[in-house]
This record gives structure tokens, sequence and C-alpha cells, in this order.
């Protein structure tokens, strides 16, 4: 019996699973066939017209982006892909009250923001979002990496222990992959090289910083990786 509830667990588990990436599939397929019209105008009138008359459809098409987890296909995790999402709701928010202006103007805080303005934030965002959505093959060395950076710990011990793992494995993310941007892969990984030094010299050294400086370096490791990831052409379909 408890075999039995077991497995049917298991079948609902996968069956949601495949559910989702079927659902945010087509959602991310609807954004990129709305958004289309906009993007093949250049930053001008006629791509602010075309976003105005696009809002409602462009207003859709985001709220139905997945809102606590980052896509099935995406090679980025659930942060790193629901920043741009959630800043993309926002600026689409904000072009739809511009086009609804009489002005194409609205007031944010002190400032006033003209729709080309929001329209150049949005074709930024859906780009960013797009891509992020894309799945990448990454080599064995930053899968290896990611699974390290992902481990739970407690105590500056386990921390320790930890970035020690790190230190040892950073460097077989050199050289950068086949067809990526170098310059840009460098200054990411320098980033991540920063993050593991502060961390030994502040967390696990005679002088301890405090808690705010070390998270404030793994989020500086954190970071730096997946800015890696996103560096890495996505795979052809």
């Amino acid at each position: 019996m408890l075999f039995a509830i077991a497995c049917t667990s298991s079948f609902v588990a996968v069956s949601n699973a495949a559910a989702d990436a079927k659902k945010d599939h087509a959602a991310l397929a609807r954004l990129d066939a709305v958004y289309q019209p906009i993007a093949k105008f250049a930053a001008d009138a006629d791509r602010t017209r075309q976003a105005c008359a696009d809002a409602a459809r462009l207003e859709a098409a985001v709220a139905a982006l997945p809102t606590r987890h980052a896509p099935a296909t995406a090679a980025v995790d659930d942060e790193t892909w629901l920043q741009p999402a959630g800043e993309l709701r926002s600026a689409i928010r904000d072009l739809v009250s511009a086009c609804e202006a009489p002005d194409h103007r609205i007031k944010v805080l002190n400032d006033i923001i003209t729709a080309d303005h929001i329209v150049a934030l949005v074709d930024g965002l859906v780009r960013t979002v797009l891509d992020a959505s894309k799945p990448r093959d990454l080599s064995p060395a930053m899968k290896k990496f990611q699974t390290t950076m992902k481990t739970r710990y407690v105590g500056r011990k386990q921390l320790c222990s930890l970035n020690r793992k790190l230190v040892t494995l950073l460097p077989d993310l050199l050289p950068p992959p086949a067809q990526t941007n170098a310059e840009k892969w460098q200054h990411s990984y320098a980033r991540m090289k920063q993050g593991v030094d502060e961390i030994k010299q502040f967390g696990c050294s005679g002088h301890r910083g405090a808690d705010e400086e070390i998270s404030g370096s793994w989020m500086v490791i954190y970071g730096g990786y997946y800015e890696l990831v996103l560096l890495v052409p996505p795979r052809a379909r």
C-alpha cells in the first residue's frame, strides 16, 4: 500500500512538473510573439507607438510568466530569473500608464518619465528575460561548481570548508568556453575570485569579519557565477 502511494505521489509530481514546463514554454513563446512587432522598430517614435498599441497584450503576456520560479528550460536559478521578470512587470505597468496619459508621460517619485524612456527599459528587460529562459549546455566544471556552491552550510567551520572547495574548483572555469565574450567572462571570474578570497581573509582567518561582510562576499560569488552562465551561448534549437 505504501509503495502504491509513493508511486502515485511520484507520478503526480512528474506530471505537475511537466505541466508547469509546458505552461512556462507557452508563456515565453507568447511574450516573444507579442513583442516581435515592437522589436522590429528602432528606438524611435514608431517603436513607442507600436508598444502603446500592444501594451495591453504585452501586459497580459508578462502576467503569464512564472512568478515563483525560473522556467524549466532556464540554466539560471530562481533569483537570477525572478529579478528581471519582476522589473519587467513593473515597467509594463508604467508603460500602460504612460500610454494612457495624453502626453505619454508619467510622474515617478519626483521624475517625469516619458513613454519613450519606458519602452527602452522594457526592450532591454524583455530581451534579458527571454535570454535567461533559454537552455544552456554547461561544462562539467560549471555544473560541479554550481552544485558545490549551493551546498548548505551552518556556521563558520562549514563555510570555510565549502569555500576551500570553491577555491579549488574556481580555476577549472578557465579558459572561457568557445563563442563566449572572453572579456566579460574574465570580469565575472575576477569578481568570483575576489569573493572567495574575501571569505578566506575575513571569515576563515584570525580576522573575523561581520556576518554582513561574509554574506556580501558570498553574493558576489553567486552573482558572478550566474553571469558566467548567461555568457554561455544558448542551446541551438
